[in-house]
């Protein structure tokens, strides 16, 4: 009998330390899950840091460069409006009731004839794109910069566009004897100017050269209005970002 109760006391207490174990080992589990779920917050905390330091970095980068746009722009618009300024000077010699095709193509000759390089250097936006980072961006501002570098390529190509057109128009006016320098070459030369009768192509000339001013007078003008429209945009996107910043 006394044998039976000893065998019993010892299960008991057998089923009372199973019992400890199970509540320690519970209790390790639960320190384990607890220390994994804030290394994961610690580690997700660490990457939004790095993610918004990296954000914070291309904004300071994007308004730099949508500055320096501005910059560009407003130094392009100022060329530009002097060459509509030179032309409609060149018009106003119309007023001379004396003119003749000699003395209209000496007015022509003091007209600008280099077309306006567009070139913007700045790349960020470009980097953003090829890089797959555009995407770390807010989508207003995402789909705003896409656009703006759109526009800012489409003035770009459509400049280079004008700028092949007007060549291959001077191109024409130089081959009928649009060339100042041989023109006042060939003032000493009488019987070289008879014998090239570039006195007969001169109201072709005359043409030609008015149709390459009134094509730079359209272009420069639609240049003007891009530009500006794009210096709202690059404003438009500097607001945007330093909201972000904020």
């Amino acid at each position: 009998m006394t044998s039976f109760f000893k065998r019993f006391r010892q299960k008991m207490l057998a089923k009372n330390k199973l019992r400890k174990y199970l509540i320690y080992a519970s209790g390790e589990i639960m320190l384990l899950v607890i220390g994994i779920l804030i290394a994961l917050q610690i580690n997700n905390w660490n990457e939004r840091r790095k993610l918004n330091d990296e954000r914070e970095n291309y904004y300071h980068h994007l308004i730099a460069d949508l500055n320096t746009d501005k910059v560009y722009a407003k130094n392009l618009i100022i060329a530009f409006e002097a060459v509509l300024k030179q032309y409609e000077k060149y018009k106003e010699t119309f007023n001379n009731r004396q003119l003749n095709t000699q003395k209209t193509i000496e007015n022509l000759e003091s007209l600008q004839y280099s077309s306006q390089p567009v070139i913007f250097e700045t790349n960020t936006i470009k980097t953003l794109i090829n890089t797959g980072d555009i995407g770390i961006l807010p989508q207003s501002i995402n789909t705003s910069l896409t656009t703006y570098l759109g526009n800012q390529n489409n003035l770009i190509d459509a400049n280079t566009l004008n700028s092949k057109e007007m060549i291959k128009m001077l191109n024409n006016a130089t081959s009928n004897g649009a060339n100042p320098s041989l023109l006042a070459r060939i003032q000493k030369q009488p019987e070289l100017m008879e014998q090239l009768k570039i006195a007969e192509n001169y109201s072709r000339i005359i043409l030609q050269l008015e149709a390459y001013h009134l094509w730079q007078e359209m272009t420069s003008k639609t240049s003007i209005y891009n530009l500006s429209s794009l210096i709202e945009e690059a404003d438009s996107n500097i607001a945007a970002i330093k909201k972000e910043l904020e």
